[in-house]
């Protein structure tokens, strides 16, 4: 449920695939390689597809033998101190359904980052949960996607989508109000 002006919104996701637990049966090297299974059929396998584009992996250096984009998007902290996360592992199906999704309840924009890197955000925010994509020449690579656990970074995000979309807004209205169509 989330709360909007004043209302009550169910959001209804069930087009979203069930987290992957670890139920302690197994150890938990098997249920990382379960995680990765899921991981390697969704990305490796096969290619997710955003906005008509192909989503490719950070490969390089491999950690242990899997991609660097499967390292990243289940552990946390500092290199070379990573260590795996259960929450983000939990998460690892998520990830290929929310870049493919058409959901008009995600929140997406693109920014700049170092080095003149184009990002793509995908914040699901109803479920505190992004997906970051960097932009290439005629595809995406999949760079990160974590849990939103701490309120300063949701607030962060909400900032930053704020003035995404007020720019995008401004750009459109001052590229409608000065667009002559005079002679074409």
């Amino acid at each position: 449920m989330a709360f909007q002006r004043g209302i009550t919104v169910k959001y209804n996701v069930s087009w979203l695939p069930d987290l992957v637990k670890y139920n302690g049966k197994t150890s938990f090297d098997e249920y990382y390689e379960a995680v990765y299974t899921y991981f390697k059929n969704d990305f490796v396998d096969s290619r997710p597809i955003f906005k008509g584009k192909n989503v490719g992996l950070q490969i390089e250096p491999k950690v242990n033998g899997k991609e660097q984009t499967f390292h990243h998007i289940t552990t946390e902290g500092d290199e070379p101190n990573r260590k795996i996360s259960s929450s983000r592992c939990e998460r690892i199906r998520w990830n290929k359904a929310i870049i493919e999704s058409d959901w008009v309840g995600l929140k997406i924009w693109t920014t700049k980052y170092p080095k003149n890197q184009l990002r793509t955000i995908i914040w699901f925010e109803q479920m505190d949960y992004m997906v970051v994509l960097r932009e290439a020449k005629g595809y995406y690579v999949f760079i990160t996607a974590y849990p939103i656990d701490k309120e300063h970074t949701k607030r962060k995000l909400t900032k930053l989508y704020d003035a995404y979309k007020k720019a995008e807004t401004a750009l459109l209205k001052s590229g409608f109000d000065t667009l002559s169509t005079h002679g074409r």
